[in-house]
């Protein structure tokens, strides 16, 4: 009877430890998930800010050019009258925003070594700026669309070592896992793109990681 009572109880004991196990494997996975969202929402405030310092810059562009036609208006009316000096009109106003938004639009245009100059040139400037990270991400990038692999592996170094807090963490793995395969260092790939799916495993770049593993892999069993 006594041997009955012990094994029943190391069955529920059995039960509940596997309950447990489960129960912490979802806390860990909700966790993810909410570090995920944090991360997306960060991205999204990231844009609404740009989006509202854009309508600002638009604004002052239409009362600049407001004044222009307005000058050169009355210089139609009245042509004896001396040109104005237009030069004197405030210039539009260079902030970290504009610089990183002017090489993103030159690097979405394929035009990589103006993009990469402007990038290089922001993060000299402003390395401690919100978007850092973003520009250090875009410069690794930029070296791998040129094929400049060995440098494009040094930026994507750079967002894990120096901003691993950022955003572009999980994006900058994935990019490294595929320019370590450039490079001819399967295993070196293998290897990252298994700890991106193991640090953000609800994240788009480990999906994309999962599919390159796949194909890393069946390139290595075939003769």
């Amino acid at each position: 009877m006594a041997s009955c009572v012990s094994a029943e109880r190391e069955v529920l004991y059995r039960d509940l430890q596997s309950k447990l196990t489960e129960l912490t494997r979802k806390v860990e996975a909700v966790n993810l998930k909410v570090k995920d969202l944090e991360d997306s929402l960060f991205l999204l405030d990231d844009r609404l800010r740009a989006v509202e310092r854009t309508q600002a810059e638009l604004k002052d562009d239409i009362s600049r050019l407001s004044k222009r036609v307005a000058v050169l208006t009355r210089q139609k009316k009245n042509p004896s009258q001396p040109p104005r000096n237009t030069s004197s009109l405030p210039p539009v106003e260079q902030t970290p925003e504009n610089l990183y938004r002017r090489a993103y639009d030159l690097l979405m245009s394929r035009k990589y070594d103006e993009a990469e100059e402007l990038f290089l040139e922001f993060i000299n400037k402003y390395p401690s700026h919100s978007l850092a990270d973003n520009a250090v991400y875009w410069l690794g990038e930029c070296y791998y669309a040129k094929k400049d692999y060995a440098n494009a592996l040094n930026y994507f170094l750079m967002v894990i070592e120096d901003y691993p807090q950022g955003n572009k963490v999980p994006d900058a793995m994935l990019k490294l896992g595929y320019t370590y395969e450039k490079l001819g260092l399967r295993e070196k790939s293998l290897y990252d793109l298994k700890k991106l799916i193991a640090d953000f495993p609800f994240s788009e770049p480990a999906e994309k990681a999962k599919i390159k593993i796949n194909e890393l892999e069946k390139k290595g069993d075939q003769p």
